[in-house]
């Protein structure tokens, strides 16, 4: 089982799988002219805008994150661990930490819901 196995002694590289993303958009702009400064300008007040976007998309996620995870304290006080089904899709309580939440299951076994 520990035994090494014999190769040709060439590495197996199949082109676009082994580069990243990053490393394959800076060998395509090698070679082209530098982008002015207005469009450094413009792009960079694109990017601020998006990262204040993001920026708020999740102080408001944190947000609904705080009220579900209260909200799923109280479902387990109600409920125990007990699995749901929430409109045919079926929840599990779990944690992580000290911090109680519901999993949402997405098997393919058959639920009867009562």
């Amino acid at each position: 089982m520990t035994e090494q196995i014999e190769t040709n002694g060439h590495s197996v590289k199949s082109p676009n799988k082994s580069e990243s993303a990053l490393t394959l958009l800076l060998a395509s702009i090698k070679g082209q002219k530098t982008p002015s400064e207005t469009d450094k300008k413009a792009v960079t007040a694109t990017f601020k805008k998006a990262m204040g976007e993001r920026a708020k998309l999740q102080a408001a996620l944190d947000a609904f994150d705080a009220q579900a995870d209260a909200t799923a304290v109280q479902m387990v006080r109600c409920y125990g661990a007990k699995h749901l089904t929430v409109d045919g899709v079926r929840y599990v309580p779990t944690s992580r930490g000290t911090r109680v939440y519901y999993k949402r299951m997405s098997d393919s076994t058959d639920v009867v819901e009562l």
